[in-house]
């Protein structure tokens, strides 16, 4: 299992076959009710070595992201994840697959981990066009969170290790172009 999100009504997960030391292969999509009693599963027609997936769902729509050698893949399917149609996502560029939260068919979020350091971007379109946040230096081992809360809101925590001010914790608006402090959190 590399990924797994829900809906109100269904569970979701992106799973393919990964030796230990070799690429993974036999992408698939599994897709259950809520009580996971019955799968069904689609497979993806990935050719290529990517370094991880992010999966994001919304009433029957459905974003996966790979990250390949030398791109980000974006697949959005509109049938449950039945099918899906393949663009690029090079404003989402990442080690790893970036994380994917949608917060309604059209508004996603993006935590897209950069090595050492990680990126946040907003996308109102389904996926089409993403706004990097304007965020400073955001270290994923320093502490700190993102969490989308709507598709208009999200909050971003720094943490102590990551903070530059007196402030760590913002708030996130503008389709992801306003950054405001609001208060700090203590770790």
């Amino acid at each position: 299992i590399l990924d797994f999100t829900t809906t109100h009504s269904e569970l979701f997960a992106v799973i393919a076959h990964c030796p230990k030391n070799g690429a993974c292969t036999n992408y698939q999509i599994a897709r259950s009710p809520l009580t996971a009693n019955k799968w069904s599963f689609t497979t993806l027609a990935i050719q290529y070595s990517s370094n991880g997936a992010g999966l994001g769902a919304y009433g029957s729509n459905v974003w996966l992201t790979l990250q390949t050698p030398t791109t980000v893949v974006m697949l959005t399917s509109h049938n449950q994840g039945r099918t899906f149609t393949r663009s690029s996502a090079p404003k989402l560029g990442s080690v790893d697959a970036c994380s994917i939260t949608a917060e309604s068919s059209t508004v996603l979020w993006a935590k897209c981990p950069t090595g050492m350091m990680v990126s946040f971007s907003y996308s109102g379109d389904g996926g089409v066009n993403w706004n990097v946040l304007p965020t400073y230096l955001f270290s994923g081992t320093g502490g700190g969170a993102f969490d989308p809360v709507s598709s208009t809101e999200a909050y971003l925590a720094y943490g102590l290790n990551n903070s530059r001010g007196a402030k760590n914790f913002y708030r996130v608006t503008n389709d992801g172009g306003t950054m405001t402090a609001v208060g700090i959190l203590s770790c």
